[in-house]
């Protein structure tokens, strides 16, 4: 870490200076950095890395609502007051509101100095949105990849702009390409796309005991569930022994029935943690980049019945990076899983228990997709199942919603039980709308640590684009070249001092604020982070100037020419006031 003095005849790279009023100073001889009593400088600044925490557990409950009529049609004229909020019936009051539109057409880049491009010049763009397509291989079967991977490809031959930019992810981890516009590129990745299945099957094991009977005998201790995998060993593994031994051997089934629930139930826990933590990755890389972001799951679907809270800390991870999730049954139109059996036989000879199991498999295939309908649901984006028309499955799940809502409230004695929060969201007024929401939370189990949720704050606050207006701050860029592939690129900040508070101590003004500036290319990915810190120990007399004037900080970044976008995070520390704004720029020779 460096420290800087702010001294006006030492202005550089870096360099601090008050608004308007530095070039009296520097003329009239007289210095307001600097007390006349002391030699402590008034203002100070500090240059560092960031340091970011990927997650963090923080006291805000984010909740992205979406609104239709009757019609279907997504409601855009709502405000604050018109929503209900709850957590286990108890009214909140939401803290935080947005409206969040999907863009309708390109973000026009601006030139280096503000300008907008001349009239009749080429257009440039930034992109406008980025769509994670991620294969659930480790579930997805030979047939399923065929028909989502065909899919696939015509939906991005027919719908990819020139403003979009698309990602393939698979869970096994296998096959990867990160954000591109190359549709060559993207279409042969598709081709590589196979079953990667994380464990072998066994066809024809007997017992058959699926994941969803293993998980009811397991963990809900069923009894009926475990007498149908008891029969089924019986009738494979008893059948030529003698009579009184066959109450033996019925017992030994029993046993190793429940045993090998233990082993089936793990082995989904594995492989449903492959498909989880490919979809937090992937959040995870979204939440850096600077347009509209979708992510799609494409799977048959996976058991998490053990995994609640997991999948809940997914969902926040998405709504504090604004992604999208939605997800498409890669099945196409659903049947009837009891007929699946080309014998139409069943080993179980009592019709009691042969009902039983075929109910089960029903529910298995509702519990399976329990994993995409919630992240779809509390996320804001939508799950397509039971349709075999997969192109239309793959521009509806990858659009995102017209207008949604973005509530955010602070429960108050929230307890850090881990326990599970019921949210309603419901509107002031009547009208037969449909509302779209997450159902619910897990209170955090651990203690905060309040140091890595400010840094945490200020990392979202710069990898989003959300307009935040807290703090009255503005930029402006210029660049130089600096040989035939090198620019330099400033970056000006401008803050309104005189809508700080400052603390009193001592006869001083005392405050800090920190600058994050970040540099992200064509394609979303940054370039380079920048963060100061600016320390305070002002007089009155100085204050009053810089109240009038405003504080100006210039930051330097080297970089080759392009089309960028510059994203400006400003925190006032005593208030946490914020604000954050993102301009484009084109660095041109």
């Amino acid at each position: 870490m460096r420290a800087e003095n702010f001294q006006p005849a030492l202005l550089g790279r870096g360099t601090l200076f008050p608004s308007c009023f530095l070039a009296t100073l520097l003329v009239a001889g007289v210095s307001p950095l600097f007390s006349q009593q002391a030699a402590t400088p008034e203002m100070t600044t500090q240059t560092s890395a960031p340091a970011f925490q990927l997650k963090v557990e923080r006291n805000l409950v984010v909740v992205r609502v979406i609104v239709r009529d009757s019609q279907g049609r997504a409601r855009d004229d709502l405000t604050k007051d018109d929503f209900l909020l709850s957590d286990d019936r108890k009214p909140q009051t939401i803290s935080h509101f947005s409206i969040e539109k999907a863009a309708a057409g390109p973000v026009p880049l601006a030139t280096a100095n503000g300008e907008k491009p001349e009239a009749g010049g080429a257009a440039v763009s930034a992109p406008r949105r980025f769509l994670a397509l991620y294969f659930d291989d480790v579930h997805l079967n030979i047939q399923d990849v065929m028909a989502v991977r065909i899919a696939a490809a015509k939906y991005l031959k027919q719908s990819l702009g020139p403003e979009d930019r698309a990602a393939i992810y698979t869970s096994s981890g296998q096959v990867t390409l990160d954000f591109t516009s190359d549709l060559d590129a993207l279409q042969s990745t598709l081709q590589r796309l196979l079953p990667r299945p994380i464990m072998g099957q066994t066809p024809g094991a007997c017992p058959d005991i699926n994941d969803f009977q293993a998980y009811l005998i397991v963990e809900q201790h069923d009894q009926i569930s475990l007498d149908i995998a008891t029969e089924e060993g019986f009738a494979c593994n008893c059948e030529n022994f003698p009579p009184q031994a066959q109450a033996q051997c019925r017992a030994d089934q029993q046993r190793a029935a429940f045993s090998l629930s233990f082993s089936v139930l793990n082995q989904a826990e594995d492989s449903s943690e492959y498909s989880l933590r490919g979809v937090e990755q992937i959040v995870r890389r979204m939440g850096v980049l600077p347009g509209q972001r979708s992510l799609v799951l494409i799977s048959p679907g996976f058991m998490t019945a053990t995994q609640h809270q997991r999948v809940s800390g997914l969902v926040d991870h998405a709504l504090r990076s604004n992604v999208v999730v939605s997800a498409l049954d890669a099945r196409g139109l659903w049947t009837d899983p009891t007929l699946s059996d080309p014998n139409g036989k069943s080993l179980i000879l009592r019709a009691d228990l042969v009902n039983q199991k075929s109910l089960e498999l029903i529910q298995r295939d509702i519990w399976t997709q329990e994993v995409m309908s919630t992240l779809s649901r509390d996320t804001g984006g939508v799950f397509f199942h039971n349709n075999n028309d997969l192109v239309a499955g793959f521009r509806e799940t990858s659009s995102l919603p017209e207008v949604s809502y973005v509530l955010g409230f602070s429960p108050s004695n929230l307890k850090r039980d881990g326990r599970f929060h019921n949210v309603t969201v419901k509107l002031a007024r009547g009208g037969g709308w449909t509302i779209q929401a997450r159902r619910g939370y897990f209170a955090p189990s651990k203690t905060e640590d309040v140091a890595a949720e400010r840094k945490e704050e200020l990392r979202e606050v710069l990898f989003s684009q959300e307009e935040v207006n807290e703090l009255p701050s503005d930029l402006r860029t210029q660049y130089f070249r600096l040989s035939q592939s090198q620019a330099r690129l400033s970056v000006f900040t401008h803050v309104d001092v005189g809508s700080i508070h400052f603390e009193k101590q001592n006869g001083l003004n005392l405050d800090d604020l920190t600058i994050l500036l970040a540099i992200f290319d064509q394609d979303g990915n940054v370039v380079v982070v920048k963060q100061k810190t600016v320390i305070f120990h002002m007089r009155d007399s100085t204050l009053e100037l810089l109240r009038k004037s405003g504080l100006t900080a210039r930051t330097t970044f080297d970089v080759k020419p392009g089309s960028y976008l510059v994203r400006q995070v400003v925190r006032d520390g005593t208030s946490s006031g914020m604000s954050g704004i993102s301009r484009s720029v084109q660095v041109a020779f």
